[in-house]
């Protein structure tokens, strides 16, 4: 108890103003030690679960960009799938082909051309759909070859008029020679990729010893 009173005494002689300023230094170095072992606990967890919430927040904004992705894509995937059907509307499958070949050839017919050629050529494959070209040679009035033309483009199906050529006027009949092809198109069918099959190699045979 001596070292104690000692203390007590020295302190009892201070002035006001220094007893004053040792309280305040033991409040603050308590506060100190209090704020150390219980308040520096509860910062860093305060800043951990700030951390964690931040980081939680950061996903929730990639997990909705990614929806909106998702989102977006199925959009387009269900135009292209809408535009892939109205293509394939507009194109003839296989077994139309001849039909619709035929049906422009009764165009001409009915508007008093001569067909002079009319032959199927061989498809030419592109990406998805093939195309498939007709050579033809006509005769006729050129207002019949100009209305001929006109009902090509109107049917239903995508029929193209390339390589137009229009050959001499003959002052006798007063008609022309023209020269075109016809290209159709039809949609390719959609294969699965081929598989390869492995198999093993035969053993090779080991010949026994007498």
């Amino acid at each position: 108890m001596a070292p104690f009173n000692i203390i007590t005494d020295r302190f009892a002689q201070l002035p006001q103003w220094q007893k004053a300023l040792s309280v305040a230094a033991g409040v603050l170095v308590l506060g100190l030690i209090l704020g150390y072992f219980f308040l520096f606990p509860l910062w860093q967890e305060t800043k951990t679960l700030k951390e964690d919430v931040e980081r939680e927040q950061m996903k929730l904004v990639q997990i909705q960009q990614a929806r909106a992705q998702i989102s977006r894509f199925k959009q387009e995937l269900s135009e292209m799938g809408i535009l892939y059907n109205q293509i394939r509307i507009m194109m003839p499958e296989a077994k139309e082909i001849p039909g619709l070949l035929k049906n422009a050839s009764n165009l001409g017919q009915q508007q008093g051309l001569e067909f002079l050629l009319f032959k199927p050529e061989k498809e030419i494959p592109r990406d998805f759909i093939a195309e498939v070209p007709v050579t033809l040679h006509v005769k006729g009035y050129f207002h019949q070859i100009g209305v001929f033309f006109d009902h090509i483009r109107r049917l239903p199906r995508i029929i193209n008029v390339k390589q137009l050529e229009l050959g001499a006027f003959e002052e006798k009949s007063g008609k022309i020679n023209s020269r075109c092809q016809l290209v159709t198109f039809r949609v390719l069918p959609i294969t699965a990729p081929a598989t390869t099959v492995k198999t093993k190699a035969p053993r090779p045979k080991v010949e026994e010893k007498k």
